[in-house]
C-alpha cells in the first residue's frame, strides 16, 4: 500500500508502505522444518566444535612447551616470577 502526501510545492508524492517493501509480511522466509535439517545442523556444529577443540589443544601444548623452554633457559627469572606471583596472591587473600 502506498500513502499519498502533498509536498510544500503542491506536488503529490507516493511513498511505499514499509511493510510491503519486502514483498509481503514479516518474516519473509519460513522457519526450517524440524527433522533431518536439524540433525544435519547439529552434525555440522559438532564437527566445528571438534576442530576448535583440537586447535585449542594444540595452542595449549605450544604455550606449555614455550613456558617450559623459557624456564629451562632462564631459571632465575622464572623462579622470581613465580615467587612474586605467589607473594601477590598471598597478599591479596591475606591469610594472616
Amino acid at each position: 500500500m502506498a500513502s499519498n502526501s502533498t509536498s510544500p510545492a503542491g506536488k503529490t508524492s507516493t511513498s511505499p508502505d514499509p511493510s510491503s517493501a519486502a514483498g509481503g509480511s514479516w518474516p519473509a522466509t519460513k522457519p526450517a522444518a524440524r527433522g533431518s535439517s536439524s540433525c544435519e545442523m547439529s552434525a555440522a556444529v559438532a564437527g566445528q566444535l571438534s576442530e576448535q577443540r583440537e586447535d585449542f589443544q594444540e595452542l595449549l601444548d605450544d604455550v606449555g612447551t614455550s613456558v617450559a623452554n623459557y624456564c629451562r633457559k632462564r631459571p632465575l627469572v622464572a623462579g622470581l616470577s613465580v615467587f612474586l606471583a605467589g607473594f601477590y596472591v598471598g597478599w591479596k587473600i591475606k591469610p594472616w
